[in-house]
């Protein structure tokens, strides 16, 4: 079981008697409270009877005084001054207070473009007056003199021309191959190749020569080798189907089986057939 509370007795309330209440000038802070001692684990203290008879109370810890109404009231001096506040900083992220009369940098006077002489473009390139002013433009935001822009403008110049003459040079050898494996695939056809080549290229400058006017021959023949169409193999089969038609005929063909009268004397006639026959005659007596 627990240890019970000491008890103690309660003593008769003395007389009541008139106390002046003293006059605190000065406020004062209470003093700190300090918690009862706890009585000894197991320890048990039991009061005296009273002579009154009456019954034992356990004694109440003593409570702190009460402060003074006057040190409730203490005035707002007797705490510790607040210390001043700094003055706030701005921070460096905010940006700062437009002036008045201060321009803004996109705001602020460009300075007025550089003029520069006519360039010299080299023989062969030619460029709009577009594009002259938007180079014009360019080297004059990096403030470029008449010399380095001149330099950049002929380095530009030689690279596109060196361009320009290495397509044109791959585009060549294109054409030129393309047409070399259109010749080629002529000789491999078994009716325009072998050793009727040159029989089918003469068939088909005949069809050339009749269906192409003299007056635009040679526009023709232009049109033939710049296109390459004279060597491709449709072409060449085209001319040659003609030719075969244009030609001269060519000799009927001789039958398999020969007629049976052929080289022979005449076809007897009907009324031969009967009544010349043989028996006919024996038995006439013309035999």
């Amino acid at each position: 079981m627990p240890p019970e509370e000491p008890t103690a007795a309660v003593p008769d309330a003395p007389a009541l008697t008139a106390v002046e209440t003293p006059v605190i000038l000065t406020p004062a802070a209470p003093p700190p409270l300090e918690p009862p001692a706890a009585p000894a684990a197991g320890a048990v203290t039991e009061a005296p009877a009273a002579d009154t008879g009456a019954p034992a109370v356990a004694a109440e810890p003593d409570k702190p005084a009460e402060p003074a109404p006057e040190a409730a009231k203490a005035p707002e001096a007797a705490k510790a001054p607040e210390a001043e506040k700094p003055a706030e900083t701005p921070s460096l992220l905010e940006a700062p207070a437009e002036q008045e009369g201060e321009k803004k940098p996109d705001e602020a006077e460009k300075p007025a473009p550089k003029a520069y002489e006519p360039f010299k473009l080299p023989e062969g390139i030619s460029a709009d007056e577009k594009q002259i002013a938007a180079y014009t433009e360019l080297v004059g935001k990096y403030n470029l003199d008449q010399e380095a822009a001149q330099s950049l403008l002929d380095m530009h110049s030689a690279t596109l021309t060196a361009f320009a003459n290495d397509l044109i040079q791959k585009q060549q050898d294109t054409f030129k191959a393309t047409k070399e494996r259109w010749v080629a695939k002529i000789k491999a056809d078994p009716v325009l190749g072998g050793s009727g080549f040159q029989t089918a290229l003469s068939a088909a400058a005949r069809m050339r020569d009749l269906f192409v006017p003299a007056a635009h021959r040679q526009e023709f023949t232009e049109f033939m080798r710049d296109t390459g169409a004279g060597d491709h193999p449709a072409l060449m089969r085209l001319l040659h189907n003609a030719a075969r038609l244009f030609d001269e005929p060519a000799a009927p063909p001789i039958p398999a089986r020969p007629v049976p009268d052929r080289g022979g004397a005449a076809k007897p006639s009907r009324r031969e057939l009967l009544y010349d026959n043989p028996a006919s005659r024996r038995a006439a007596g013309r035999v």
